[in-house]
């Protein structure tokens, strides 16, 4: 996509089929998907709904239309992939399981029972499964691909919150990624100081539980989630996000080229790395997340079902694909949705199909 600016022109890392993929199957939901290269944190799509015209303001606007844009309720200008905070509900869970793993509290064979809850404190408070029943034995790929909470909330006690936070930032959340996009929000790691400090309360081992599965006091944007599950794509290397690809002179000449710039590299043992991809795999395969599927190409996926105290549960899918070697991840996340796995994956789903021209 080209668009002049004083004479210049500016190229973005936009790709037009990708684009009208996430805009054809977003719209008509309140919500957001970034598409994203794990490869050079290019951002290849990026969709916020309800959205506006913007070329409303180019000649000028009716006074009632910039009333609506300003009053709604529906906030069309607000970018909600860049300043959009939420909790990430289950797709958080894969940072749970990396630190538990280099923690070695955890390994892939791992076996923690799921009877449906776990209780805590002097007063046995229940802290519940999605699944009421149980999911029985699960290690860590199974736990995943079935998004169980009990294993992650034995993990996160585990670890404590000191040592998940850690992790956490350096995957970029707590932080704006950076991005050349104005207004960017940078979302919320809360720790025992900021606690005491913001609520004068002490931080609990419900904290913790709440923390290890993305919920609670927790806030993270969508492209902090893109940046998130690239890392994850491409092994372990944090890239920026950037939309500009170059600028071009009114003569042809370049006057700014961007290029991948690697903010950070995570030591992740290769056996860790392939465990949670396994269970992303699994997730699409035959877990929370099959309704993503996509008949022909190899996806790997985390659903996430965010708890919301004003209102419905948000609706979260992360993905990357192919598999093997990912050319692209998304990211889906649709407010007060509900069900991750029933309304953002098979968005996802619509998604990749449209891009790699494959069957449902």
């Amino acid at each position: 996509i080209v668009e002049p600016i004083d004479g210049d022109s500016v190229v973005l890392t936009i790709d037009k089929k990708i684009q009208t993929a996430l805009s054809n199957q977003m719209r008509g939901y309140r919500g957001s998907a970034v598409a994203i290269d794990p490869n050079t944190g290019a951002i290849l799509g990026i969709a916020s709904y309800p959205n506006y015209d913007p070329n409303l303001f180019v000649s000028g606007i009716d006074t009632w239309k910039l009333r609506y844009l300003l009053r709604s309720n529906e906030r069309p200008l607000w970018n909600r992939a860049l300043q959009g905070q939420y909790p990430p509900g289950s797709v958080y869970k894969m940072v749970a399981a990396f630190v538990g793993l280099a923690e070695n509290v955890i390994t892939p064979q791992t076996s923690i029972h799921c009877k449906g809850f776990i209780e805590l404190g002097k007063y046995n408070q229940k802290f519940r499964c999605w699944s009421r029943d149980g999911h029985g034995d699960m290690r860590l790929s199974e736990a995943l691909a079935q998004s169980c909470d009990i294993f992650f909330y034995e993990t996160g006690l585990r670890l404590g919150p000191a040592k998940l936070n850690d992790l956490a930032k350096k995957f970029g959340f707590g932080e704006k990624t950076g991005i050349d996009l104005p207004s960017e929000e940078k979302g919320l790691i809360p720790d025992r100081a900021w606690k005491k400090a913001k609520l004068q309360q002490d931080w609990y081992d419900g904290d913790t539980v709440n923390m290890s599965v993305g919920q609670g006091y927790m806030w993270t944007t969508p492209i902090q989630v893109a940046q998130f599950t690239s890392v994850i794509a491409n092994g372990g290397v944090l890239f920026k996000p950037y939309i500009v690809n170059k600028v071009i002179g009114v003569h042809g000449n370049i006057k700014f080229e961007n290029i991948p710039k690697i903010k950070g590299k995570l030591d992740i043992a290769k056996d860790y790395m392939v465990a949670v991809k396994k269970g992303m795999t699994d997730t699409v395969r035959y877990g929370t997340g099959k309704n993503a599927k996509v008949a022909g190409l190899s996806i790997s996926g985390k659903t996430g079902t965010a708890q919301n105290p004003h209102g419905d549960d948000h609706a979260w899918f992360v993905c990357f694909a192919p598999s093997d070697k990912p050319k692209i991840a998304i990211v889906v996340m649709v407010e007060h949705g509900g069900g991750g796995g029933e309304v953002a994956a098979p968005i996802a789903g619509k998604i990749l199909s449209e891009i790699f021209g494959k069957g449902l």
